[in-house]
């Protein structure tokens, strides 16, 4: 009988010792973008109330874990007890030893889940290729106070040259709206994306709700966008199916951009950041912040002359303001048309227009071909005949006749002689 009992108690406490030994850390292969940051999620395991653990991380050579305000970016991920603090520092030897304690001795009940999320920073000029990382020295302190070394799996962190968004420069005149094109350039197929869209000072969507909308990229994606601070948005794009957006050489969203009427001319910046995207098997990306300009200048209308005549209208003109042009022709010469860009805008000599666009207008004069010219003339001791109105290249004849006992001498045009024919 006493053989027995002692067969049973050796056999609960191999039973015991053998729910301590199930527990352990799930690593995650990872997939990470050159120059850009990424979230490193720790799975625990365990099928009895855990109190706290404690393991080594060792990263490769150009990834770090980040760190804010002094602090390494480890954070509990939800598993935990109110009571439970996480705590990271770096070892000489590299490593980077992080312990998750609770003042209370509050458990992790039993399960399987993220525990942990680390914050990475890669280096721009870190090798392009698969790193192995790893868990040492680790430690799992159970809620009777006794500690196993937990089961830990192999890992690795796949670097590769950062996608991004991408976007060309936009000018736009106070009062226009325009469509922002932005394309995605990565290398792999990409499921999901989100992003936080900032517009500059005296911009703003336009379209009302459809103002952000995805292209033909799009499978069975949906796209959702919201405010979330003073012009700043956020962009969520999901596949109900998690399918691949087809073809990411083009514009992958548009945005339909207005800007504010009136406004001061500047040149500003749209900036995406906070940027991710979701790749197949659960990897997610950190892209890096994308930029460009977006020209906010007033339209110059530019109205020049051609032939004898002036014009008027020129100036700087918000989106869709009246421009009121005026061609005044000079004596013996007619306006003919307005041209820009080699086609007619109009023939009338007054022409008002809605500025949409930098342009240069030309007047065109000609010669009136029915306008009469006056012929005058004035004889000393005489007569002079023909006198009237001319069209432009008629032929005039003048003749002089000389009073009694005086003869014809010369023709003078300004003091100077012309003829000394009396025809």
């Amino acid at each position: 009988m006493k053989q027995r009992i002692f067969i049973l108690c050796w056999m609960l406490f191999i039973g015991f010792g053998y729910i301590h030994a199930q527990g352990g850390f799930q690593l995650r292969d990872l997939q990470v973008s050159a120059g850009t940051t990424a979230e490193l999620p720790v799975s625990l395991f365990n099928d009895s109330p855990l109190i706290g653990f404690q393991f080594d991380l060792q990263l490769p050579p150009g990834i770090q874990i980040g760190q804010t305000s002094g602090n390494y970016q480890v954070r509990l991920s939800g598993r935990n007890h109110p009571t439970h603090t996480v705590s990271c520092n770096r070892l000489s030897s590299g490593l980077y030893r992080i312990l998750v304690t609770s003042f209370s001795n509050a458990t992790f009940a039993s399960g399987s889940g993220e525990v942990l999320s680390v914050g990475l920073t890669i280096d721009k000029s870190v090798d392009k290729t698969t790193h192995p990382y790893s868990i040492s020295n680790a430690l799992l302190v159970w809620s009777d106070k006794s500690q196993t070394t937990p089961l830990v799996n192999p890992a690795t962190i796949r670097v590769q040259e950062h996608g991004a968004f991408e976007f060309p420069a936009l000018e736009l005149a106070p009062g226009q709206a325009g469509q922002l094109g932005v394309a995605l350039t990565h290398s792999d197929p990409v499921i999901a994306f989100q992003c936080d869209l900032i517009l500059p000072k005296g911009t703003r969507l336009a379209n009302g709700t459809d103002a952000i909308q995805l292209t033909g990229r799009k499978q069975d994606h949906t796209l959702t966008y919201r405010p979330i601070g003073a012009n700043s948005y956020r962009i969520i794009a999901l596949s109900m199916s998690n399918l691949p957006f087809r073809n990411l050489a083009g514009d992958l969203f548009t945005v339909a951009v207005e800007t504010d009427k009136p406004t001061t001319e500047a040149t500003r910046r749209i900036v995406f950041r906070n940027s991710t995207v979701s790749l197949d098997k659960g990897i997610k990306l950190t892209l890096p912040e994308a930029s460009n300009t977006i020209r906010i200048r007033k339209i110059k209308v530019e109205v020049q002359a051609l032939g004898s005549g002036s014009v008027s209208g020129s100036g700087l003109f918000n989106y869709r303001d009246e421009v009121n042009l005026k061609a005044t022709p000079l004596n013996g010469f007619k306006f003919v048309k307005w041209m820009a860009d080699g086609r007619v805008l109009s023939e009338q000599a007054s022409f008002t227009f809605l500025a949409e666009n930098q342009i240069q207008i030309t007047g065109e004069f000609a010669r009136d071909m029915e306008f009469l010219y006056p012929v005058t003339a004035s004889a000393t001791n005489g007569l002079v005949e023909g006198l009237g109105n001319f069209t432009y290249g008629s032929e005039a004849t003048l003749k002089a006749i000389p009073n009694t006992g005086y003869s014809f001498v010369a023709w003078k045009k300004d003091g100077v002689v012309v003829s000394k024919e009396a025809i």
